[in-house]
């Protein structure tokens, strides 16, 4: 452990430091100031002067003054030597420069604000607030873009996102212990599961500071415990990355229990939760998938942080191409929506999104423990919509440019929609073009068709956009028609709209005839027509769906 680390998890001991004072350098590492080593040491000046100054009564005062200088100097020198033992001390060795290089860029920052809103104002999340901060790989000047929100140098709840930071200290832990990445074995699981149970027995392994009955600082064990409980503060203060933000405890519920207790609920009173921030968030992901922290667990990292867009263990994911190439770690309670995901899409180009989204608080919440992949169903209207923050940033940054044909088809299109029976269009924020089509599933069969010309043969990725609401069908049936074939998907409409919803993907062929068609038969309720995206997946090798994973084109906003 650094000298530097020891020194700035050595604070924890005492919620009150009086003899401490810790400066955040601008590269993430801590320096550790202690007041109380302080030595009175003369400056040289004043020594010879003290020793000019004195009555010299020898009457032989030449050789008296003669016999004086050995000792002034001797003196002059320890008194130097003491003082750069003392600056040595007091100084921490000079930070390694990063391994990558950042480039600030308003435009990435303005395309941000622009997605933001467009969400936000949408109406079909939860969201009331969102910061996010954006790396963008430039292959011409090898280094990272970076756009961000205002808040996104603030610390803020990161849910169970702090298990990256946990997967990362496994690392460190696995190497000083001379074993292979993989040598804790709850690390897996607590990121593929997103397992607070898991994240728990983690953190207890790496600090040895399983929970305590303690209930009060002054208790001499409680400082110990509370050094050890830094480790993973550490191993991101060893990679440049802590900046401001605190990673002590648990998500709960854990292996502790349902909600923290005895020491746990200490230091939560004492230090206040985790705290991570979403640009140090995206540095953090991006060091990992690059190989820049813990480079010899880069590929036990990377399986288990490998995602599928429009998987329930990602939000950010369905507003990705099909093929993207995808790293994330998503997390959400009652009030808060975080993920960091890392992605290179089927053109080649590369980026890091981070994202830390405040829910509304309403009477149905109910706790305040964080969700894994499996219990994602509690939030699936917010988690879904956050895709759509992605797509919009990719499109205002032309990001997807080059990427495989992508075709959106609105209802008012007459060349390519067709509709029978009683509709009626109304307009609507979270809309696919501001308006969308309704029928009463009670008013007669009434039908939309929207026909997908395709002109290359490929695999394509179908989704519908509707409007939705509690008087909505809880059973529209799309039928998407590749040539002869038919296939129904059934659609709950009361929720999950103003987004893309995935149907599925089918190989379709150029000249084909091919649509996706609603119908106005159900069991009850509004049926609702609105918007139908086909994305082609790309294909290598001759094989459908297949992604070169290789960074090809340049990206350089500021041109």
């Amino acid at each position: 452990v650094s000298t530097v680390a020891r020194t700035s998890l050595s604070m924890l001991g005492s919620p009150h430091p009086d003899d401490r004072q810790v400066v955040m350098n601008p590269d993430g590492r801590v320096t550790s100031h202690i007041s109380s080593m302080v030595t009175m040491i003369p400056h040289p000046d004043e020594a010879v002067s003290l020793l000019s100054s004195a009555p010299l009564t020898h009457p032989r005062s030449s050789c008296s003054v003669r016999r004086w200088i050995p000792y002034a100097v001797f003196v002059f020198a320890i008194a130097v030597i003491s003082t750069l033992v003392i600056i040595s001390l007091n100084s921490p060795d000079p930070p390694a420069p990063p391994p990558y290089t950042i480039i600030e860029d308003d435009k990435i920052s303005q395309a941000i604000l622009i997605s933001q809103q467009r969400l936000l104002l949408s109406g079909s999340t939860s969201l009331v607030s969102l910061e996010a901060a954006v790396l963008v790989y430039d292959v011409e000047s090898q280094g990272w873009r970076h756009g961000r929100t205002g808040g996104a140098w603030t610390p803020a709840d990161p849910g169970r996102c702090a298990h990256i930071a946990f997967l990362l200290a496994a690392a460190q832990w696995c190497r000083l212990q001379g074993q292979s990445p993989s040598c804790v074995d709850a690390a897996g699981p607590m990121v593929a599961q997103t397992s607070a149970i898991m994240g728990g027995i983690v953190l207890d392994t790496l600090t040895g500071a399983s929970n305590k009955n303690l209930s009060s600082p002054d208790d001499p064990s409680f400082s110990a415990w509370i050094q050890s409980r830094g480790y993973v503060m550490d191993a991101l203060s060893n990679n440049g990355l802590l900046y401001n933000q605190t990673i002590l405890h648990k998500c709960y519920p854990s292996n502790s229990g349902v909600w923290p207790e005895d020491a746990e609920a200490l230091a939560l009173s004492l230090y206040g939760g985790n705290a991570m921030a979403a640009t140090p968030l995206a540095l953090l992901m991006m060091m990992i998938v690059r190989g820049f922290a813990e480079p010899q667990a880069q590929d036990y990292m990377l399986q288990h942080l490998s995602q599928q867009p429009f998987s329930r263990c990602t939000s950010l994911g369905s507003g990705v191409p099909p093929g993207t190439i995808l790293h994330s770690y998503l997390s959400i309670s009652d009030t808060t929506l975080v993920e960091v995901a890392h992605l290179i899409l089927p053109n080649g180009r590369e980026g890091v999104l981070s994202v830390f989204g405040q829910l509304s608080q309403t009477e149905e919440t109910l706790t305040n423990a964080t969700y894994g992949c499996g219990d994602l169903f509690n939030h699936p209207a917010d988690v879904s919509a956050m895709g759509m923050f992605a797509e919009y940033l990719l499109e205002e940054l032309a990001l997807d440019a080059n990427d495989p044909v992508k075709v959106k088809i609105d209802h008012t299109n007459t060349t390519l929609v067709v509709t029978t029976g009683n509709w009626t269009e109304e307009l609507s924020n979270s809309s696919f073009n501001a308006t969308f089509l309704y029928t009463d599933s009670d008013s007669g069969l009434s039908t939309v068709s929207w026909n997908m010309p395709v002109q290359t043969s490929g695999l394509y990725e179908v989704c519908v956009w509707y409007t939705a609401g509690p008087e909505r069908t809880k059973a529209a049936t799309f039928t998407v028609t590749q040539d002869a074939r038919l296939q129904n998907y059934v659609v709950n409409q009361q929720e999950g709209g103003g987004r893309w919803v995935l149907l599925g993907s089918f190989f379709l062929k150029a000249g084909g005839l091919h649509s996706v068609s609603l119908s106005s038969r159900s069991p009850g309720g509004i049926v609702v027509a609105d918007a139908v995206k086909y994305t082609l997946w790309p294909s290598a090798n001759n094989v459908p769906g297949l992604t070169p994973d290789a960074i090809q084109v340049s990206y350089s906003p500021l041109m």
